[in-house]
């Protein structure tokens, strides 16, 4: 049994194995045309401070696992059918609920009492100052830590108790800070790569084909993301702004019904980020894809998000569009200090 309180013991991202001989999963800058975060306002460092632990090792090439049908095969857990529960009329369907979630880390209460709900077909974003808890929370949801407290919903069930790639499979998918990709990969493999933990078993997927008959689909989503000139290139030489447009788009490639994407903005070239703004806001707007995107880019993740979550020392602060959170005194005071 696990120990909630020991921030080691943790269920870990969801299963994705590296492929044999391949340098795993990179977590480097990239090439040297990166400009670093200048496109960040006000806000350095990307991990958070009130979480001891820092999420790196081989991720779920975005939150994916196994056991789903090929990508576009219309039949993946979440991406179309099971919407969740009708709301009553004239109120948003809720995707995912979150209910009094609560992480402490020794005596260090990194999530406080936090609740919200993410609505079908938002784009909902999650501010706050580093070492607020943000990250921390989005790994109590996606499965990666075991609340001490608090319940999580996606579509009406109750998934508190379930295994990150269980979660995976009922249709949530993440990102996470540092990059997910394998850089000695090309970009159409890393993507066929993350499309193949969905496809069958493990047995299957030994004596089938190499490519499980993803190339369409995967070729599909290269020229969506502005990729295909790069299709056949180790994703190592891409820049960082291309290789998180990589990383994003392996986090979709079993078309979830919602994506955790955490500082997507983060590090990216200033010529880049419109490329993964404009990205982000097509799949939402043409797929209805649902967003909850953590963000220190204030001018990115307010002129992208439908709402906002505030968080400050573990608690949520207020919760609204993003003219209303502006102009809060409240926050203008966690930013400003008063």
């Amino acid at each position: 049994m696990t120990d909630p309180t020991d921030p080691t013991d943790v269920a870990g991202p969801t299963g994705m194995t590296e492929p044999a001989g391949v340098a795993g999963p990179t977590d480097v800058a990239g090439p040297t045309d990166v400009a670093g975060p200048t496109g960040m306002t006000g806000m350095t460092g990307s991990a958070d401070a009130a979480d001891p632990t820092s999420m790196t090792g081989s991720a779920d090439a975005g939150g994916l696992a196994a056991g789903a049908e090929p990508p576009g095969s219309g039949s993946v857990p979440g991406a179309s059918g099971d919407r969740g529960a009708p709301g009553a009329p004239g109120r948003p369907e809720v995707r995912v609920r979150v209910e009094g979630i609560s992480k402490a880390f020794g005596g260090i209460r990194a999530v406080d009492d936090v609740s919200f709900d993410v609505h079908d077909g938002e784009i909902l974003g999650v501010i706050g100052p580093n070492g607020c808890g943000k990250t921390t929370l989005f790994n109590c949801i996606l499965g990666q830590y075991r609340p001490d407290r608090g319940r999580i919903e996606l579509g009406g069930r109750d998934v508190s108790a379930w295994r990150p790639h269980r979660r995976a499979q009922a249709g949530l998918a993440r990102t996470f800070q540092l990059l997910q990709v394998f850089g000695t990969l090309s970009v159409r493999d890393n993507l066929t790569v993350a499309a193949q933990e969905h496809v069958g078993t493990i047995a299957g997927r030994l004596f089938r084909r190499s490519n499980l008959g993803l190339r369409d689909p995967v070729d599909r989503l290269i020229e969506r993301f502005r990729l295909g000139h790069l299709a056949d290139e180790p994703a190592a030489n891409l820049s960082y702004g291309q290789q998180k447009l990589l990383d994003v788009a392996m986090a979709l490639v079993a078309e979830p019904a919602v994506v955790f994407l955490d500082e997507p903005a983060g590090g990216v070239n200033p010529t880049m980020l419109g490329d993964v703004r404009d990205r982000i806001r097509d799949l939402n707007r043409t797929d209805g894809t649902t967003f909850a995107v953590i963000e220190h880019n204030m001018e990115f993740i307010f002129g992208l998000a439908d709402r906002i979550v505030v968080m400050d020392q573990g608690r949520v602060l207020t919760i609204g569009p993003p003219d209303e959170v502006r102009a809060d005194p409240r926050v203008l005071e966690v930013y400003l200090g008063g």
